[in-house]
């Protein structure tokens, strides 16, 4: 179940850290399923939260969270841009219901 999906307009930061750290880390991507480590998942969450979205985290701070991600694979390189891409394939899982 997704962060969004019980039609909440915002969740907490600490809700969605635990969702991060809580989950498999498993996400589907065009070379197989990639497994994201406990370190690696409490860095994503850490890098893409910024304190600059304050306390609740709405749904659209969440989409332009995901937005963000991808301007940066625009100006990526080839291998950058699978990696950033699987990135947002698991955020958008994270808070998947939006």
């Amino acid at each position: 179940m997704g962060l969004f999906s019980n039609k909440k307009e915002s969740v907490s930061r600490d809700e969605v850290r635990s969702k991060f750290h809580r989950d498999r880390g498993l996400v589907r991507g065009e070379g197989g399923v990639r497994k994201y480590s406990y370190a690696q998942r409490d860095k994503m969450a850490r890098e893409t939260l910024g304190v600059k979205h304050g306390e609740n985290i709405s749904k659209d701070d969440y989409q332009k969270i995901t937005r963000r991600l991808e301007g940066q694979k625009r100006r990526a390189t080839q291998d950058q841009k699978q990696e950033i891409d699987d990135k947002i394939k698991y955020i958008k899982k994270i808070g998947r219901g939006f």
